[in-house]
């Protein structure tokens, strides 16, 4: 979807003026004209049937069917524009490729201003013939044929919110609060366009973080619920996970001694790794990324807008690129690498990385940045005992800063989530299988050899099997459905906050109330909504954080159906991946494997 804030706001202005502070539907008959006292006239909700318009010149065609194809299709629903006015034109259903101008003929516009004297100029537009942009249509509106009906003035409103909150705009909580808010029914019938309905899969599909590493990955998916078994009433350890057979990668690898990324003893075989030979090799991939990223960038997550992603986890783990360039520098990093449980940096994820070198130093360094950090975001540091080794943390209460510091071994580890460092921690000490164990990590560095033989690799990133795996897991998908979910309900809440603070919106205590298993009380104290549980849209508590053994019936045989599906696709072996990086002459070379594939 192509579209900004302006857009989206020059879309909907017609209702963020007074005119939508409506009271409990009803209608109201229409006051007498005020009398000349010098006193402006009272304004009134007022509406004219389409069909009583007089139109100047060539009137539009009624008997067309408009299609919206475009990726500005929202762009191109039906507008009114009265100058003077608080104007908005009922907009009907919209089918998945477009409306018919008859059904718009049928319904009327919602005017508000005083009751008028003569006859009203304005302008219609609607989508041309080729749905490519907007033509305009001149008429006037004789003064006789408007009339006065709150409740008529409330359902041409809602029409209009309907559209805008299924048309995939910024924003999509607020229509549909708004729409809400001035139907007669709880919960308006939503149009929508460009083929995407308004039903709850769809608004949870906004929240999905990672699009996909590849299709095979799904990671966009989320698990159906009926809804109507939300009772946590199955174990999740009775569900079985993908069954698709792992490929045997042993009888692959040559024997050969083949050299590894020092850092791959460190990091669990069921987690992705990027490894950087360098410290330089690491800022030439992330300035190289920062001009030309879209290739990668559509690879990992399936959209290239940039959404400031590594701004807002090198400020949450005091890891800002720059400064760490003239602090650090390559005298003190000999290697780095970024690992993390899922892909879903958008929304919210764990993950860590990790530095190998002069440990001292780079400690030092890293401890002085988290302690000014704290000072500036008023909070304390603490010294907690993860795994036997001491972290130093700084957590802030919306976790935008959110850092653990811990030295081991050699190497120094700075993450985001106490449940990623207790991971890497129990991975060095033996306790969970690292990924350099893996056959399928030694074929591919068999088939990249570390840095390469002229040394042009400035990056080697690893999905392994078991990584795919676990993604797969009724564990993993169930969590995702309920984190996305819960983003949803936080979006609502968000909008009823903003709303309700604006008086357009009545007292609301369920909307306060996290509608999602394993969920918390939600507050506002921060000026948005955040659950205790799931957090915030900011930053949603990572995948691997949340913790629950019983699942609701709806959530089981939604995951089994995904699990049959999944496995119909791919029923040979899973593909782990590998790709290569090299940055050269202002360009980025990428090599892509794909086992089977």
């Amino acid at each position: 979807m192509i579209c900004s804030t302006a857009l989206t706001l020059a879309i909907a202005s017609p209702f963020f003026s007074p005119a939508s502070q409506a009271p409990a539907v009803q209608e109201v008959e229409a006051p007498a004209p005020a009398m000349d006292s010098g006193q402006p006239a009272a304004k009134l909700r007022l509406t004219v049937p389409i069909s009583e318009l007089v139109f100047e010149g060539e009137a539009p065609n009624w008997r067309r069917i408009v299609w919206l194809r475009s990726v500005l299709a929202p762009a191109l629903l039906p507008r009114i524009v009265l100058p003077g006015w608080d104007a908005a034109i009922e907009v009907p259903k919209i089918e998945p490729r477009g409306f018919s101008l008859q059904d718009l003929f049928k319904g009327s516009i919602a005017l508000y201003g005083p009751s008028p004297e003569s006859e009203l100029r304005g302008t219609l537009l609607l989508p041309n013939s080729s749905s490519s942009q907007l033509e305009s249509f001149q008429f006037t509106v004789p003064a006789s044929v408007v009339s006065s009906s709150d409740l008529r003035w409330r359902e041409i409103q809602a029409s209009r919110y309907r559209a805008l909150a299924g048309a995939g705009l910024p924003g999509t909580a607020w229509f549909r609060r708004r729409a809400g808010a001035a139907a007669s029914s709880d919960e308006p019938q939503l149009a929508w366009i460009q083929g995407r309905s308004y039903d709850v899969g769809e608004t949870f599909a906004m929240f999905s973080g990672g699009r996909a590493l590849a299709e095979n990955l799904a990671l966009g998916d989320v698990i159906r619920a009926d809804g109507e078994s939300d009772a946590l009433t199955e174990d999740i350890s009775e569900l079985s996970g993908v069954t698709t057979p792992m490929l045997d990668f042993e009888p692959l690898v040559k024997g050969t001694k083949v050299d590894l990324d020092a850092l791959s003893t460190a990091i669990p075989f069921d987690q992705h790794a990027i490894f950087f030979p360098s410290f330089a090799s690491l800022l030439r991939v992330v300035e190289q990324l920062a001009g030309d990223s879209a290739p990668l960038v559509q690879f990992f997550d399936g959209r290239s807008q940039n959404t400031r992603i590594r701004e807002r986890y090198e400020g949450q783990m005091c890891l800002e690129l720059n400064g760490l360039a003239t602090t650090f520098g390559s005298q003190f990093v000999e290697s780095v690498a970024l690992t993390g449980s899922d892909t879903y940096l958008r929304t919210g994820s764990d993950v860590a990385v990790l530095f190998q070198g002069s440990v001292p130093a780079i400690q030092a360094m890293m401890t002085a940045k988290i302690l000014a950090a704290a000072k500036e975001w008023g909070i304390e540091t603490k010294e907690l005992q993860i795994a036997g080794t001491s972290i130093l943390s700084a957590v802030s209460s919306g976790r935008e800063l959110s850092v653990y510091l811990g030295a081991v071994d050699g190497l120094v580890i700075v993450a985001n989530s106490a449940q990623q460092m207790r991971r890497l921690l129990e991975t060095l000490a033996g306790t969970i299988e690292p990924l350099s164990s893996l056959h399928e990590y030694h074929w591919f560095r068999e088939r990249y050899p570390l840095a390469g033989e002229d040394g042009a690799e400035d990056a080697f990133a690893v999905v392994s099997d078991a990584t795919i795996r676990r993604w797969a897991s009724p564990h993993w998908r169930i969590a995702t459905s309920r984190r996305t979910k819960a983003a949803a309900i936080l979006a609502d809440a968000d909008a009823w906050r903003l709303g309700h603070g604006m008086g357009l919106f009545a007292e609301d205590e369920s909307r306060r109330q996290i509608g999602v298993p394993g969920g918390g009380a939600i507050t506002y104290e921060s000026g948005f909504a955040v659950d205790e549980i799931y957090g915030s849209l900011s930053f949603l508590t990572p995948i691997a954080e949340l913790k629950f053994d019983t699942v609701s019936k709806s959530e089981r045989e939604g995951y089994e159906s995904w699990r049959q599906g999944y496995e119909r696709a791919w029923t040979a072996s899973f593909d782990p991946i590998a790709i290569q990086l090299d940055v050269s002459d202002d360009a980025l070379d990428m090599d892509l494997t794909l086992v089977p594939l």
